[in-house]
């Protein structure tokens, strides 16, 4: 006698939890930035892409043209890093103590620039 089962009440509650995740952790598939690797030789990284979760210390410049540089608290250590948020993402409000997870690359000189940014 052939068997069947009702379909699971559960499945859409699976895909709103995955897709509630995926909201929460996202760049999941990127390595996070070895700090210490970078403090050490930045040059040794450039052309690659990272993430990195922090919170906005302070603005520390801004250009309208090239984009603002805030310091930023890495959260996983205690170290303070500056990163060059571009002039795409001038519309963004970012103010001092707002939690970030970021899509950044080692550019030139280890200037770490953003390529994406999402609040947390």
């Amino acid at each position: 006698m052939a068997r069947w089962s009702r379909p699971s009440r559960h499945r859409g509650h699976r895909r709103r939890l995955a897709a509630v995740q995926k909201h929460q952790r996202p760049y999941r598939t990127l390595t996070s930035l070895d700090v210490s690797a970078y403090l050490n030789s930045a040059d040794s990284l450039r052309g690659n892409v990272y993430k990195l979760n922090g919170t906005v210390a302070n603005q520390l410049a801004w250009a309208p043209n090239k984009g603002r540089l805030y310091s930023v608290d890495v959260n996983e250590r205690d170290d303070i890093l500056a990163l060059l948020i571009p002039a795409e993402f001038n519309s963004l409000n970012i103010q001092k103590g707002q939690h970030y997870f970021f899509k950044i690359e080692v550019g030139d000189k280890g200037i770490l620039r953003v390529r994406d940014i999402r609040k947390v």
